[in-house]
């Protein structure tokens, strides 16, 4: 398979947007041309800034460092399912599950000595190019350090109609009149709904029966003006599940209930966060334990 290799890159080596505050810490790369397996080879063999066709999805992996000393990874099968799929769709080669979850367990084992801080984490980013008129392909997997990853507090969110959510980020929301959580259709390879799939797996255990509906914003104000959002959230990346606070139209906003987090968006950010830190049962396997 060609001899691995790890890179730590410089910070102007990536051009897609690297996660805020997050200093690089490595890079782990495959290649492919036609006829070809994909190698490893050296991270920083061409630049591949000016590839012609390139996937860089907003959403990554957490690798996490346990109180016991083991790095562990929320879902990373999940994630290297849905990025076969998508790559599969945008005509690259076949990068299978398991040639992703190797890559990450080699970057990992890169990382393992970077982590000492315990409220720190490894973001996991991966991308797909092709270079030289598709005639050589590159798969690259990116540590980035960040410093502060799984803060507890909560922040809420002002969403307002006329502004578009942000990439990456699943709306949801509750109905407790009908004990139903409400989620936004996805598609089969959309990398970025891992958070959003745990949550949708988590809620019935909590009593709420999970549905899908497509809504506008100014469907979701008008919801909210008749009472019937008892709690709202995002949910992004591996375990972001961020409350939303208020909903807007125009000048007018009205909050979400009190304003304050509801006990779903409570339960779901509480559990993730423990279940990385092996605190939480694990009953559905979610936790990649790499020792």
């Amino acid at each position: 398979m060609g001899k691995p290799a790890v890179a730590v890159p410089s910070h102007g080596r990536h051009s897609f947007r690297d996660p805020a505050g997050a200093r690089p810490g490595g890079t782990v790369r495959l290649g492919k041309q036609p006829g070809t397996g994909w190698r490893y080879e050296p991270a920083a063999a061409d630049d591949l800034r000016d590839a012609a066709t390139s996937f860089r999805p907003d959403a990554g992996v957490h690798l996490r460092l346990r109180p016991d000393g083991t790095l562990a990874a929320l879902r990373p099968d999940y994630f290297a399912t849905r990025f076969a799929r998508a790559v599969r769709r945008l005509q690259f080669p076949d990068f299978s599950p398991a040639r992703f979850l190797g890559a990450v367990e080699r970057l990992a084992d890169h990382c393992r000595p970077l982590l000492r801080d315990p409220e720190s984490a490894f973001y996991l980013r991966p991308s797909m190019a092709a270079a030289h008129g598709e005639q050589r392909w590159v798969f690259e997997l990116s540590a980035y350090l960040l410093p502060s990853a799984f803060g507890t507090g909560f922040v809420p969110l002002h969403l307002r109609c006329a502004a578009d959510v942000p990439r990456g980020l699943h709306l949801c929301w509750v109905d407790d009149a009908r004990a139903r959580l409400v989620l936004t259709p996805v598609t089969s390879d959309d990398v970025s709904a891992l958070a959003r799939a745990s949550v949708a797996v988590l809620a019935p255990r909590w009593g709420l029966r999970v549905s899908e509906r497509q809504l506008s914003m100014a469907q979701w104000h008008r919801l909210n003006l008749q009472g019937r959002v008892s709690e709202a959230f995002v949910c992004g990346g591996p375990a972001l599940v961020q409350q939303v606070g208020r909903i807007g139209l125009g000048d007018w906003s009205r909050p979400v209930r009190s304003g304050q987090p509801g006990p779903t968006v409570i339960a779901a950010r509480r559990h993730l966060f423990r279940l990385q830190l092996g605190q939480a049962a694990d009953p559905d396997s979610w936790m990649l334990l790499l020792r």
